[in-house]
């Protein structure tokens, strides 16, 4: 992860961690590029470990053997603390109907006791877990989900700290890059823009057998974007 200069942030200790699982409803009914899923389970737990025991269990439980798990979110939920969003927490993570880790989100989404945000420094290349022209599969409104494409990375150190002091100032900054900064830019079939899809909320394609024709529509897509944005900077 990115070695923070400094942050404005006071971390809360006392600390549940909230489960929620989805399935893919009718999976013999439903294709790419849009299918629908609900939540399965829903479950709090003392410990981010017992939680991920949870998921094991779930997902080799033999009596859900027909169950087709499309993903797991886990949130770390400070108590007496306002989530007036379904996944905010301190820190998230998002895994794949198999368990796997998709993202760990260190940057908390929720006030600390001050009232101040977290500061976003950037993320590493290393930590995430797709590059530019991976197909994804997003989860958006509605317990739909659809494919996309990567078109942009998230934020890097190099650009995040040209946009902060380089030392702690000594009242807390009031705007400054944040949680939700902390995305990717994603293009998909009806996208009039790229969107902004938090990186928890990008899944490999796993779901049912991925067509050659969306890989290439969503490429030529991405291709018309790029070309349209590198237009727009040369008019400037």
């Amino acid at each position: 992860m990115i070695e923070q200069p400094y942050n404005q942030y006071e971390e809360y200790t006392d600390v549940a961690y909230k489960l929620v699982g989805y399935t893919i409803n009718h999976p013999e009914d439903q294709s790419y590029p849009r299918f629908n899923v609900h939540v399965c389970e829903e479950s709090i737990h003392h410990t981010l470990d017992d939680a991920k025991r949870r998921i094991d269990k779930l997902i080799s439980d033999p009596d859900r053997k027909f169950t087709k798990w499309h993903s797991f979110y886990v949130s770390e939920i400070p108590f007496g603390v306002e989530c007036y969003r379904g996944y905010d927490g301190q820190r998230r993570w998002s895994f794949t109907g198999t368990g796997d880790l998709v993202a760990y989100k260190a940057i908390s989404s929720l006030e600390d006791i001050n009232g101040n945000r977290e500061i976003f420094w950037g993320r590493k290349k290393e930590d995430c877990l797709f590059n530019v022209g991976d197909v994804v599969e997003i989860p958006s409104a509605g317990n739909s989900v659809t494919l996309g494409i990567i078109w942009r990375m998230p934020i890097d150190f190099e650009f995040a700290s040209k946009r902060l002091p380089k030392e702690k100032p000594e009242e807390p900054l009031t705007f400054h890059l944040d949680d939700s900064d902390d995305c990717y830019q994603v293009i998909c079939l009806d996208d009039e823009f790229p969107d902004h899809i938090d990186v928890i909320d990008c899944f490999p394609p796993l779901a049912f057998q991925l067509d050659e024709s969306y890989i290439t529509r969503l490429k030529t897509l991405s291709e018309s974007f790029t070309q349209q944005a590198l237009a727009n900077t040369q008019t400037k």
